[in-house]
């Protein structure tokens, strides 16, 4: 069971030590890193994908 405490701790990590916590084995750490750029990478599959919005989401 992950506990706040844990949740804060892992949310404030930087992208270095949410790496490290992934390779641990650490799930959360995972959807964290995901949420910070989940947006960010949508958009650079869009672009180089000629504005394909379904292949964007599959990448």
């Amino acid at each position: 069971m992950i506990t706040t405490k844990n949740t804060l701790e892992v949310s404030t990590q930087n992208d270095e030590q949410l790496m490290l916590s992934i390779t641990n084995g650490n799930k959360r750490a995972f959807d964290v890193l995901y949420a910070r750029y989940e947006k960010r990478m949508f958009y650079f599959f869009f672009r180089k994908l000629n504005n394909n919005q379904e292949k964007a989401e599959d990448f």
